[in-house]
């Protein structure tokens, strides 16, 4: 009979892994999925970052910043990697979990510490970052795909583990303003019903198109054999036969200041100043900039100033100024910028009614006065959103939970065919696994939700002469069906 098997390692320092399974305890956990469970289908793609929490001994300290000569007090323990592999006595493990420990909860009494761990997708969250403005005749370049938009957050916040799908969708104008990282990201994605999510067994931030399981494969076959505790799951509350999308239009605008000096800049002789300067508006195309500079006294030293744009990103600039005069400092009492703005057209919306229930229900799929649907701004998009959703929403979708001795070799995204006959009920279908809560302790064991495939779209294998529904590679009669919204 197979017995769980399990390794668990930190990387302390440099590329090299440390097998730190001698002093773990029976008792290891985490959770990661694309929706929070019993959550609606309208939030696929928004679910919490991946957690580990695993249990240690730490008698002599190890795990303990305040030990002299510990690992943690040699190392830190702060941020640092960790990965946890399991499996079954006579196969490989297979990776369940990597990220970093961001929290140590010590226990002096019964010498043990809890390791709180997140995933990469936190690592992003905690990033920031300003981007140039793309579009039509964008400082940056043109215009961009959703994919292209999520590998450039990528680059300027040095996350390099990526699998994107190509995007359908270009978005016409965007560009980043130090917002979450990892929302912009996920709605980037939702801008085309997409989802971008960090897979903690892999460490790779992952794109996936709306479509991404037309035509699946199953990755796995569960049966009563197997599946303990299955509970159906029907969504009431989130049941809506109205599904409304706003959007909002952007152009480039007219040339306009975009950024006036408000406090004079003194630049002692011979020296230089780096300013970081806040734009009123985003800006679409830089055109110019006017600079004014004097002695204390009023004497031009307009022909001592050298300007330079270090970064020059949509909503915000780092200019650095030098006086080359070696005698006076330098009073710069103006310096305006001029260029043409991003600019948002009137608000503007795309209902889907599907006219399925008697008492209607109405969700919005609505922008905000922030920007976190800043990307969705084209009818393309919002028919997309609210096609899709209005689909997936009009009915309650079948939903179930199951719990299992855990397969490692499983992830969430995965298709699986579910054959379960109860007293009650009989389910035969494919499901797509949503969310996946594990525990390895005196067993090994992984409680899923997942939801049928076939309440994800609206999709139906195509013969000769049937209308409707999907056409699939190597089965459907071209002519008939549809791939996409």
């Amino acid at each position: 009979m197979s017995t769980p098997t399990y390794l668990l390692e930190i990387n302390w320092a440099g590329a090299a892994w440390t097998d730190e399974s001698q002093y773990m305890l029976l008792d290891a956990s985490g959770s990661y999925g694309l929706v929070s469970p019993f959550t609606s289908l309208g939030d696929l793609g928004h679910a919490p970052v991946a957690e580990m929490t695993v249990r240690m001994k730490n008698t002599n300290g190890r795990y303990s910043v305040s030990k002299a000569a510990s690992q943690a007090a040699t190392n830190g323990i702060y941020q640092k990697k960790i990965r946890f592999s399991a499996g079954y006595s006579g196969g490989a493990n297979s990776v369940m979990f990597i990220g970093r420990i961001q929290d140590v909860k010590e226990d002096d009494i019964t010498g043990l510490a809890t390791l709180e761990c997140k995933g990469y997708d936190h690592d992003i969250q905690q990033q920031r970052p300003s981007t140039e403005a793309y579009g039509d005749g964008g400082d940056a370049g043109g215009v961009l795909r959703t994919d292209q938009i999520l590998s450039q957050l990528c680059t300027k916040i040095g996350f390099s583990g990526t699998s994107l799908e190509r995007g359908y969708c270009l978005i016409p104008w965007w560009y980043g303003d130090e917002d979450d990282c990892l929302a912009e990201m996920k709605e980037v994605a939702e801008s085309e019903a997409g989802v971008a999510w960090v897979d903690p067994q892999t460490g790779t931030l992952n794109y996936w198109r709306s479509d991404y399981w037309v035509g699946a494969g199953t990755a796995g076959y569960l049966t009563r054999s197997n599946i303990e505790n299955l509970e159906p799951v029907y969504d009431y509350a989130n049941t809506f036969d109205i599904v409304t999308c706003h959007y909002q239009p952007r152009r480039k605008g007219r040339s306009v200041i975009v950024y006036q000096l408000t406090t004079p800049i003194i630049v002692a002789p011979g020296g230089t100043v780096v300013e970081e300067i806040k734009l009123r508006y985003p800006v679409g195309e830089y055109l110019s900039y006017t600079a004014n500079a004097r002695t204390g006294g009023g004497v031009s030293l307009n022909s001592n100033l050298t300007v330079t744009i270090v970064t020059q990103n949509a909503k915000s600039w780092k200019v650095q100024f030098v006086n080359t005069n070696s005698v006076h400092a330098m009073v710069i009492d103006k310096f305006d910028i001029t260029g043409r703005p991003i600019e948002g057209l009137p608000e503007r919306k795309y209902t889907k009614d599907m006219a399925n229930l008697t008492i209607q229900r109405r969700s919005d799929v609505r922008a905000t006065v922030e920007r976190a649907r800043y990307s969705i701004q084209t009818l393309a998009q919002a028919r997309l959103i609210a096609d899709l959703k209005a689909f997936r929403l009009e009915d309650p979708p079948q939903a179930i939970t199951f719990s299992m001795p855990a397969d490692p070799t499983l992830n969430v995204g995965d298709v699986v065919t579910v054959n379960f006959a109860a007293a009650i009920s009989t389910i035969n279908d494919h499901f797509v696994l949503l969310d996946r809560a594990w525990a390895y302790r005196e067993t090994f064991e992984d409680t899923w939700f997942a939801v049928r495939l076939s309440d994800l779209y609206a999709y139906t294998t195509i013969s000769a002469g049937t209308g409707g529904g999907y056409f699939e590679a190597g089965v459907s009669v071209l002519g008939y069906g549809r791939l996409y919204y």
